[in-house]
């Protein structure tokens, strides 16, 4: 388990995204390939979705790469997002303290943080 499919969509808008689906177990042990997929996901498109809901664990390293790969998107004019946030993230993102802070990359993108509360 970890990377499960990648697959082109449309927003109710008609907007086109693609959307990268995780499950099992997202940790150090796993990042290395993790960030390759993230890395050629954002060369190719411009709309990303990260869908997490079969996310069944989460470290600080995931997370890590996570806000990497947001504002490596926002740098390039691409949109990256997070769906589904699965119990076992919401966890990891609590206990690493993102989402008390909202500015987990140590910078100010509350209007865009993946991890804000509303």
């Amino acid at each position: 388990m970890g990377i499960q499919k990648m697959s082109n969509k449309k927003t109710p808008k008609k907007e086109e995204y693609s959307e990268l689906v995780l499950s099992g177990e997202q940790t150090i042990q796993k990042i290395g390939e993790l960030k390759k997929q993230l890395l050629i996901a954002l060369e190719e498109h411009d709309r990303l979705v990260i869908n997490l809901q079969d996310v069944a664990r989460a470290d600080l390293t995931f997370l890590q790469l996570l806000c990497s790969a947001h504002r490596t998107a926002r740098q390039f004019g691409k949109h990256l997002s997070v769906a589904n946030i699965s119990a076992a993230v919401v966890s990891a993102v609590t206990d690493a303290g993102f989402v008390r802070n909202n500015m987990a990359c140590g910078q100010d993108c509350s209007d865009t943080c993946l991890w804000s509360e509303g």
